[in-house]
């Protein structure tokens, strides 16, 4: 089981580097959904950071649609 100062340490990778779940999972070498649950139970450690947290998480996925649009442009454009 992954102890709250891990949980912690992730969060605040997420608040300071402003990186979504899948480019922390990446770094930590964990599972996205892991990652995810240990965010989830955050909320009971520091309800304050999960807010903030929640926050990045959220601005993250409102643009992905947008992002992914930008890599799909780059990719074509670098193939042409």
């Amino acid at each position: 089981m992954i102890k709250k100062e891990e949980i912690r340490k992730e969060a605040n990778y997420i608040l300071n580097k402003d990186i979504t779940l899948r480019e922390l999972s990446q770094l930590v070498k964990r599972s996205k959904s892991a990652i995810s649950n240990d965010l989830k139970k955050l909320k009971n450690i520091d309800f304050i950071q999960y807010q903030k947290v929640k926050k990045v998480l959220k601005k993250h996925q409102e643009n992905k649609h947008i992002e992914g649009g930008n890599k799909m442009k780059e990719k074509y454009f670098k193939n042409k």
